[in-house]
């Protein structure tokens, strides 16, 4: 459990890059998973592991989870560009209503009564965020609130990835887990190249070079190896309250790096956000 937890707060600096970086979400996330997938199939083909082969169904399910994992990456990159650090990543977190709803639904788990509390207080607090409570002028940002919209339909993209990534896991022996990461990410790197072509990118200097190889490999290649080794052996709803680790360190990260603040009623909404999501994982 602790060693998912330094893997959650690894991908915690990826929102800290992709802000610093000038380049646009698509490429960004082309960069990020295309070569980190490499890296990633490299050093599992070239290590003492057992060979992999695919049969028709992991591949089917992998390759699905690849597809919804680009347009995740694409959405979030893009509500951090335009809302900040803290808050993109806090969104795309609503993620946990959609894995638990799908434990609840398809899975057979019994439904906690905290759910429903959770996911009202959880929305709740997004209104407080989106400035919905307390502000004469409901609408004052366009940027803003596509913001908002793009990194909750992350989260939506987010959790029909990580179905699809577990079904393929079920299909799989557990050592096999980083092979599965590595494919996931090839697709999701090349789902995302015709969007990096058609986006206008500055030139790559030095900063820009280290920015984006610490994305490839400490935050994907690392950071995910970690947490994709461990998710096959605990429940997909305790992988989404863990995962929760990732948008607290965001906000702190957005503050201390980017100077981001909140208004009273967004800290509230903040709040209330992460207090509902918590109740949402709860089982009794």
């Amino acid at each position: 459990m602790k060693l998912l937890i330094f893997g959650v707060t690894l991908i915690s600096l990826a929102p800290v890059i992709v802000k610093t970086l000038e380049h646009g979400p698509g490429t960004i996330g082309f960069v990020r998973n295309f070569f980190g997938g490499g890296l990633i199939l490299l050093y599992f083909i070239s290590s003492s592991h057992p060979r992999i082969f695919l049969s028709r169904k992991p591949l089917f399910y992998i390759i699905l989870a690849g597809l919804f994992f680009g347009l995740d990456m694409y959405s979030w990159n893009k509500g951090v560009k335009l809302i900040g650090v803290g808050l993109s990543t806090l969104l795309a977190n609503t993620q946990i209503f959609y894995v638990t709803a799908y434990d609840i639904i398809f899975e057979k788990e019994k439904i906690s009564k905290y759910f429903f509390i959770g996911l009202f207080l959880s929305f709740l607090g997004i209104a407080f965020i989106s400035k919905v409570f307390g502000s004469n002028q409901i609408v004052d940002s366009y940027n803003f609130y596509l913001g908002i919209v793009i990194s909750l339909l992350a989260g939506i993209f987010y959790s029909i990835s990580m179905v699809f990534f577990k079904k393929g896991l079920k299909h799989l022996p557990k050592e096999a887990s980083p092979f599965a990461w590595g494919a996931l990410s090839l697709v999701t790197g090349i789902t995302l190249l015709p969007v990096s072509l058609m986006e206008q990118n500055p030139s790559l200097d030095i900063k820009s070079f280290g920015l984006l190889f610490t994305l490839v490999l400490i935050v994907h290649t690392l950071g995910w190896l970690i947490i994709t080794s461990k998710m096959k052996e605990v429940r997909l709803s305790l992988v989404g309250i863990i995962l929760l680790v990732q948008p607290a360190l965001a906000l702190l990260w957005g503050a201390l790096f980017f100077g981001e603040s909140y208004s009273f009623l967004q800290a509230f909404g903040t709040m209330l956000v992460f207090f509902g999501l918590y109740l949402g994982m709860r089982k009794a």
